[in-house]
């Protein structure tokens, strides 16, 4: 399923830009709404040239944002590295985050810029975002959704049909061989750390078999250990399963 390109991109690779309207749709942008657009990776795939100008152009309005000589400014080196390092290194965020970011930046709400605006200073809005945001803000959609599935249940409750005999037998069969079966000694449960010591020497493929069987917090706890680790390879398996099941929430 394609997501609908969001109004702020369409206006940025339009025939007909206008900086005020861009200004006025960016301000109104939130962190929660900033979720309800494309994820970067999907807009890549379908149009890098039109995603690749629509962030160059953002840039650019963010430039002449700051009152700044043009030798403290980004020019159109550091302008094009910008467009090619965000999409590489924040693929996950949507569209609208990178909007959002912007803003936020221009508003010096994600540090200071210290009388320059370069690759580091943009490069430190993105990182405070990471960091405060971008976790906690998937986290809460997580639970609003679920919020709302069970507000529907409530609203329209699901019509439980009464179970056929024959499989009320089959339960019944099968309940009675459990019973009969001899008590297998109990199989003490690991830790997630004594998992995490055994995996440390596993393939990236057995990662991605454990995986499944984590919960979120769990799957947290093991990314940090592996950044702490500086174990990224492997980090970033996790950090893409995550991603996987936040969006799979989301839709």
């Amino acid at each position: 399923m394609t997501s609908e390109k969001p109004l702020i991109l369409n206006l940025l690779i339009g025939n007909k830009f206008d900086i005020q309207e861009y200004l006025q749709i960016q301000s109104s942008i939130t962190l929660q709404s900033a979720l309800n657009s494309p994820q970067i990776s999907s807009l890549n795939k379908e149009n890098e040239k039109s995603l690749s100008a629509a962030i160059r152009i953002a840039l650019g309005i963010v430039n002449k944002m700051f009152n700044l000589p043009d030798t403290k400014k980004l020019n159109d080196m550091q302008i094009n590295y910008l467009v090619s390092y965000l999409k590489k290194e924040y693929w996950r965020f949507k569209f609208d985050e990178f909007i959002y970011i912007f803003g936020q930046g221009i508003a010096g709400k994600f540090g200071k810029s210290y009388n320059r605006l370069d690759v580091e200073v943009v490069s430190e809005w993105f990182k405070v975002y990471e960091r405060d945001y971008f976790w906690q803000q998937r986290e809460l959609s997580g639970l609003n959704e679920a919020a709302n599935l069970k507000r529907q249940e409530r609203e329209k409750p699901i019509e439980y049909k009464p179970m056929p005999e024959h499989i009320k037998q089959e339960f019944a069969e099968l309940a009675r061989k459990l019973n009969d079966a001899p008590v297998k000694e109990e199989v003490k449960t690991e830790s997630l750390q004594e998992r995490l010591k055994q995996q440390k020497e596993k393939t990236d493929a057995q990662l991605k078999e454990l995986l499944p069987s984590l919960t979120l917090p769990e799957l947290k706890e093991m990314l940090n250990e592996f950044v702490l680790k500086e174990n990224e390879s492997q980090a970033e398996i996790i950090r893409e399963y995550i991603s996987n099941i936040l969006n799979e929430l989301k839709w």
